[in-house]
């Protein structure tokens, strides 16, 4: 009896666990979208690169493959231009097609440069929902952009 008592608690675990983290994910990739539309229209795209994603591949890592060692963080960019193919940064996958807009051409436009400016805040503000060390400072970092541009 007391087997069958721990195996029934561990699977209500399990399914609350399973359950509050779906929940979670949803709500997360709502809140992208919802970045992703107020945005829609902001990078240019001329002279942008179609890039496939490979195991082991991460956004940040991508970003500084195209825009240089220092530019890990700018990783948003792409995600933007890539909004109709993924909408956690965290969740990319071998196989998936990405937009690598030409990150000077969308910087050295006044215009883009300013709504950068808010579409990396409102990107920020998303990470206050994730949880862990890299979220903080992932966050910390896009932060210091927004300020910058």
């Amino acid at each position: 009896m007391k087997k069958i008592l721990s195996v029934a608690l561990c699977l209500a675990v399990l399914f609350t666990t399973v359950a509050c983290s779906s929940s979670r994910q949803a709500k997360l990739n709502a809140a992208f979208n919802k970045v992703y539309s107020n945005y829609s229209d902001l990078l240019t795209l001329a002279g942008a690169k179609a890039y496939t994603v490979k195991k082991g591949d991460s956004l940040t890592n991508i970003a500084k493959e195209f825009y240089g060692a220092d530019y890990g963080y700018y990783f948003p960019v792409i995600l933007l231009a890539s909004k109709e193919t993924i909408s956690d940064p965290d969740l990319i996958q071998p196989g998936m097609k990405l937009t690598i807009p030409n990150l000077q051409a969308n910087l050295e436009s006044t215009a883009i440069r300013s709504k950068l400016k808010l579409y990396f805040r409102d990107i920020a503000n998303i990470y206050y929902d994730k949880t862990g060390d890299e979220a903080v400072k992932t966050r910390k970092e896009l932060q210091a952009i927004s300020e910058s541009l």
